[in-house]
């Protein structure tokens, strides 16, 4: 009997897979689900979900912020609505290119309109790139020199670009019913006047912003307004709430000086100098260390004391390649719990979750005032030592992400395969630990197995170190310049709740499988990128629609 080669479903990326088969593929097939098309004015530099996967932060070239719902509900239609939605698309739709309307890419079967946002921005010229010492002959940039390295186009005004290259079959596109980003934003806020380079939560909802405008602003999904604003003397470009005392947090930038800040004081509590100009700053997810990124490649550590409020220097370690004098910028840093080392976990009490679940509903309810109240009061620090082991993640620009172990402050295994020179593009890694996923400046992201396999892993004796040569790419954006500007995975609770409530899965809700722990991964189920033309992009791994599905079945 002849076999039908079945069709993927239209809205499949295709996935390269470097260095591994594709049958050892993680992400193959991968589905493009959604797309938001310039939700921005310009390329989008930073993004970041919150602790608990309710709120998705954006901030760009533009100098605007923005707060997105995570795995909203659907609208409740009437089935007269609903029939007569269908009956006018089809109407619109010419027949045989129905396909060619769909919503995950960015369209819809009424006409677009290109629609521009106004805000403060005054000059396109201190856009958020990478500062290149061969074209700065002062050790110390100013603020116009070039914290950008492609030349920006007026995004206003030229056209949408194509969507990804997906598969040309007819059949239909799969995935899109599971909605994980709300198609307009919750809040935005247009306050900076430049690039918003870097943006931080705190574990009780409320949002810091750095901007090259000189300023930090502090902000919450529930207010529409800025709550406060912290001046500095130079460009800010590292930002950091303290994980577990929301009344600090970190600040470097270009006067090479890394900064505690107070904020029911609204002042800074302890300043330490660094010899280069800060790129990255990031408090260990305990808040006892402090890791500093520079611009001369320099990775510098700070012992956190006096509850919070004190940097002590601890050591210093170079991120270059073995020929280079000079290690290259110091793009991004993530953290992840070394589950190889034997720890001593200790739980949460209850009490502080119900805490927390009081603060969101009191910070919905209530006025600014008590909002900041809540900061002074520092009620949800607990400041406990939990004899956890971390790793960081740094990556760099010379094309190298690399996962340095803070028990022993070495380079334990570099990835190779991303293409960055020159852009502030970060890595990140899925809440498991399992992946890490990093953007590029040709158009595609690429996704490593931080569990990887000797047979995929290269030992070097004499550095000590892993070299991962084997890596998953796929193509995100057409849009010229072809940056992807930053690749983050969704947490597994917005995913589970984006399943849930997609309304595929009906079983998943059932007693038996409500609290059932799914065998696949949702951690990295699901990745949301941004490009430079300010356009958000969600895939979804089609592995983890099969799981959940069998799963859903069982009930």
């Amino acid at each position: 009997a002849n076999r039908t080669r079945k069709t993927p479903p239209r809205n499949t990326v295709p996935i390269r897979c470097v260095g591994k088969s594709k049958l050892a593929s993680n992400f193959r097939p991968l589905l493009l689900t959604a797309t938001l098309t310039k939700v921005h004015d310009g390329p989008i530099w930073c993004t970041s979900f919150n602790k608990d996967g309710m709120y998705f932060a954006t901030g760009g070239m533009d100098g605007v912020l923005q707060i997105w719902d995570v795995s909203p509900p659907k609208p409740k239609k009437s089935k007269e609505e609903m029939e007569t939605n269908d009956d006018a698309a089809a109407a619109a739709a010419p027949v045989g290119e129905i396909f060619e309307n769909e919503i995950w890419k960015g369209k819809s079967h009424h006409p677009t309109t290109t629609t521009t946002h106004t805000t403060t921005t005054t000059s396109s010229n201190s856009s958020h790139k990478s500062i290149n010492t061969e074209t700065t002959p002062t050790p110390t940039p100013t603020p116009n020199a070039s914290y950008k390295s492609i030349n920006t186009t007026d995004t206003t005004t030229t056209p949408n670009a194509p969507p990804p290259t997906t598969a040309n079959g007819q059949t239909p596109a799969r995935g899109t019913e599971i909605i994980l980003l709300s198609s307009t934003p919750r809040q935005r806020f247009t306050d900076h006047g430049k690039d918003i380079v870097d943006i931080s939560w705190s574990h009780t909802d409320f949002l810091l912003s750095a901007s090259l405008d000189k300023t930090i602003r502090l902000y919450h999904p529930s207010k529409p307004q800025c709550l406060k604003h912290f001046r500095h003397p130079d460009i800010v470009t590292a930002v950091s709430f303290h994980p577990t005392d929301d009344r600090y947090f970190l600040t470097g930038g270009f006067d090479k000086k890394i900064r505690i800040w107070s904020i029911p004081d609204g002042r800074v509590k302890h300043w330490s100098q660094t010899p280069h100009i800060v790129t990255a700053a990031e408090y260990q997810p305990d808040g006892e260390v402090v890791v500093v990124g520079l611009f001369d490649g320099k990775v510098i550590f700070f012992h956190v004391e006096n509850g919070g409020t004190v940097l002590k220097y601890h050591t210093q370690i170079s991120c270059k390649n073995r020929r280079a004098k000079v290690g290259s910028k110091v793009t991004g840093l993530a953290f992840l719990q070394d589950k190889g080392k034997k720890q001593v976990e200790l739980k949460r009490k209850e009490p502080m979750k119900k805490e927390k679940t009081l603060t969101r509903e009191r910070s919905l309810a209530g006025g600014v005032g008590k909002l900041l109240k809540k900061i002074s009061s520092g009620q949800a620090s607990d400041g406990k030592k939990n004899g956890k082991v971390f790793q960081v993640c740094v990556t760099t620009n010379d094309s190298r992400v690399r996962l340095v172990a803070l028990n022993d402050l070495k380079v334990i295994r570099k990835y190779k395969g991303v293409y960055n020179s020159s852009l502030q593009i970060k890595s990140h890694i899925s809440e498991s630990g399992e992946f890490i996923a990093c953007g590029s400046e040709t158009r595609t992201c690429t996704i490593w197995n931080n569990t990887a396999t000797k047979k995929s892993v290269s030992v070097t004796d004499f550095h000590g170190h892993d070299k991962v040569s084997s890596y998953e790419t796929f193509e995100v954006t057409k849009a010229d310049p072809y940056a992807v500007t930053d690749t983050i995975f969704v947490p597994a609770k917005s995913m589970r709740r984006g399943l849930e409530l997609s309304g595929l899965f009906p079983g998943l809700l059932s007693p038996d499988n409500r609290h059932r722990r799914l065998h696949h991964d949702l951690s990295s189920a699901a990745i949301v990128t941004s490009d430079y033309e300010g356009t958000i992009r969600v895939f979804i791994r089609s592995s983890c629609i099969d799981d959940v599905a069998k799963m859903s079945s069982l009930s």
